[in-house]
């Protein structure tokens, strides 16, 4: 069967950028998943976009659907046939749906029964008849998923901005459709200034070349490449190395087709204000990179990414101007914020609602102070108490700051500046900006232990919050980010190794409430649990845990996130021994067999047979140095003490000893000892969780 190439492309308004990454990402699947519905075989999609197209081809695309021959049943044969074998009109007007006489009708067997059914035989479609309706629904049926959308005509949509153009080929030969309010064809269009008119094309590579002449880079990464060079083109013309920022990068990629780099300054007198303040100033709105010496104070210079390298001059000085306005009103916020100690704003954070069923700012500051210092006395800083109750306490004061007001993403940074300038301890100031951190997967933890206590104690009191009034995470919504949350809670614990029972501490976290809560504290243990160990699953599995491990050592317990990592750590390097392997089929075949007998003492004088008074010897040897081993978090040794202890006995156990015997008492007996294998090890990990390796 031949094929061919399909080449599709939308050409709108202005797209945002995190839009096109996003619908990027989506359309190989999208567009696949279309094709494999209606039977059409193809090789595979890439997809690419700018902010003023999205493009998509896939390769070798069948011309025609393969030929269908099959059965296809109707009503049960008991229901299509009276007693005399003569149809009936759920037979009648089965028939009469698929075209064919009664007398066609056949019985044939399936898994649920005897089945009436009629065999058809279609000729497969071409590709060009079908291929109007897929781009149709592509584009205008709501495939793809923006964060915001309107509708622009009457008849389909919605899409983030007006479309003017659809380009379709397969093959070279335009697919006709309507989509948007707009037909499609085979012609593209080039940059909005550079190179505004038609463009006729012939295919993805055609489409490629073209465009590039045409002042468009279709391909992300070698949009990437022309940024990166032009920023580093206008660093050395400025005398400057950029302040990394990869995130901007990701954004400006998706704002131009075509990035040229231009330098522009400011008034050094603004130099004043904390770095910080400047860069969110320029990065924030305006999507500037900022400069910096070699040794990396910042420069009054900064490099803005135009789409177009025409009247350069007159953009420089826009983006100065734009700049200047913004610099000096973060000049104003900050002389305003210093007239006032940071401490003394602490009553203002009553007014601000926290979560409405879990009250304001300030209740959230009171339960986080009482946790804080809990939790500072739990893992043995309580010489830390001091700082960690005024950080907290302050954590959140520059929320109702003029500077964090306009800049949220501040929150912290200032809290920090500002602190500093009223004379705290710098340890306090320390913690108020990095009690935030991590912000994310990858970010930075806190340098201090008072910033992490802090930090911890304020994401368990939204966790335990959120869990007890019902806001739970539901599917891929999770408005008060819990998950990352959950993830800050378990890198800073293991970060510094802390001993901590997490039922205890969210018990405590409850009991600081005073507000009425839907869930009691043990139920917001068990969920919250449960939710820790779907993050824990995820994280492990990051690090490179096999998912068997992490699940046998999450079903002896999670509570205590570093001997988990220390359980998990052993068992892996354990698991791939082939005298472990042995050790493991062997407490899996325990486990099964007396999984449902209750635990009991094992009565020595029952053991009769040689091999079964060998593992019980082996246990009375293994099990006490193993606990010992346990009780001092040496699971490595535990481990090994079972390896070499308790492997050869209980194989030669299930090799000569029948368990299930007729005599009562020796079943029994032999249960109990088998109960006893399988939950030797429990504490530490389930073994019989693991999975045959082969």
């Amino acid at each position: 069967m031949a094929s061919q190439e399909l080449f599709l492309e939308l050409g709108a308004e202005e797209i945002p950028a995190s839009f096109v990454a996003r619908a990027v990402a989506q359309l190989p699947a999208l567009v696949t998943t279309l094709l494999d519905r209606e039977r059409l075989e193809h090789g595979p999609a890439t997809a690419a976009g700018t902010p003023r197209r999205l493009a998509v081809v896939v390769r070798e695309v069948a011309d025609r659907q393969p030929d269908v021959a099959e059965d296809v049943t109707g009503p049960p044969a008991s229901a299509a046939f009276d007693k005399e074998g003569k149809p009936t009109r759920a037979a009648l007007g089965f028939a009469q749906k698929h075209g064919v006489d009664p007398s066609a009708l056949r019985v044939i067997e399936t898994a649920k029964g005897a089945y009436v059914a009629v065999h058809e035989e279609r000729e497969g479609r071409r590709a060009i008849e079908i291929l109007p309706a897929i781009c149709a629904e592509l584009w205008g049926g709501g495939k793809l998923s923006f964060p915001k959308t309107m509708r622009w005509c009457t008849n389909d949509g919605p899409f983030p901005r007006p479309v003017h153009w659809l380009v379709a080929l397969f093959g070279g030969e335009v697919v006709r459709f309507d989509a948007l309010g707009v037909s499609s064809g085979a012609e593209t269009r080039g940059h909005r200034f550079l190179s505004p008119g038609p463009i006729a094309v012939r295919g993805w590579d055609d489409h490629v070349a073209k465009l590039r002449a045409a002042h468009v880079l279709l391909d992300r990464a070698e949009r990437r490449e022309a940024l990166e060079r032009e920023l580093l083109r206008a660093a050395r013309e400025a005398a400057g190395a950029l302040k990394p920022d990869p995130a901007l990068v990701d954004e400006v990629l998706d704002l131009v087709e075509e990035p040229h780099a231009i330098v522009g300054s400011f008034d050094p007198a603004h130099l004043e204000l904390p770095e910080a303040v400047i860069v969110q100033a320029m990065r924030g709105h305006q999507r500037y990179f900022a400069l910096g010496e070699p040794g990396g104070r910042l420069l009054p210079r900064f490099v803005s990414v135009a789409n177009t390298a025409q009247v350069v001059e007159n953009v420089r000085r826009g983006n100065e101007r734009v700049l200047r306005a913004r610099l000096s009103d973060a000049r104003f916020f900050f002389d305003e914020d210093r007239k006032r100690p940071l401490a003394s704003r602490s009553a203002q954070l009553s007014g601000i609602v926290f979560q409405a069923r879990l009250g304001t700012i300030a209740d959230k500051l009171e339960r986080v102070v009482a946790l804080a210092d809990s939790l500072a006395h739990s893992i043995g800083k309580g010489e830390l108490c001091s700082d960690v109750r005024r950080a907290a306490l302050l954590s959140k004061c520059d929320l109702v700051t003029l500077m964090v007001g306009e800049f949220p993403e501040l929150q912290g940074v200032m809290g920090r500046a500002y602190a500093t300038g009223d004379g705290e301890p710098e340890p306090v100031a320390t913690a108020i900006e990095e009690h935030y951190l991590p912000r994310g997967a990858g970010d930075r933890l806190p340098s201090t232990d008072v910033g992490a206590i802090v930090g911890l104690a304020d994401r368990i009191d939204t966790l335990v919050g959120c869990f007890a009034a019902g806001l739970q995470p539901t599917g891929a919504a999770d408005p008060y980010g819990l998950r990352r949350a959950c993830l800050g809670v378990i890198r800073l614990v293991l970060d510094r190794g802390w001993r901590l029972e997490l039922a205890d501490v969210v018990r405590h976290s409850h009991g600081l409430f005073r507000v009425p809560l839907e869930l009691g504290p043990d139920e917001a243990v068990a969920g919250l649990q449960e939710f820790f160990r779907g993050r824990l699953r995820s994280l492990f599995g990051e690090e490179g845990h096999r998912g068997d491990v992490v699940e046998a050592c999450l079903a002896a317990g999670a509570d205590d996130l570093c001997d988990l990592r220390s359980r998990a750590v052993a068992l892996e390097a354990y698991r791939d021994r082939p005298e472990f392997a042995s050790l493991m089929v062997a407490f899996k075949r325990a486990h099964n067999i007396a999984k449902d007998t209750p635990p009991g003492a094992v009565d020595e004088k029952l053991l009769v047979e040689p091999e079964e008074k060998a593992l019980g010897q082996a246990l009375r040897s293994a099990l006490p140095v193993f606990r010992q081993h346990v009780e001092a978090g040496r699971y490595h040794e535990a481990f090994g003490v079972v390896v070499d202890r308790v492997r050869e006995p209980i194989d030669r156990f299930f090799e000569k000893v029948f368990v299930m015997v007729d005599d009562a008492a020796l079943r029994e007996n032999r249960l109990r000892m088998l109960r006893e294998v399988s939950d030797a090890t429990s504490r530490v990990a389930h073994l019989h969780l693991l999975q045959e390796t082969t």
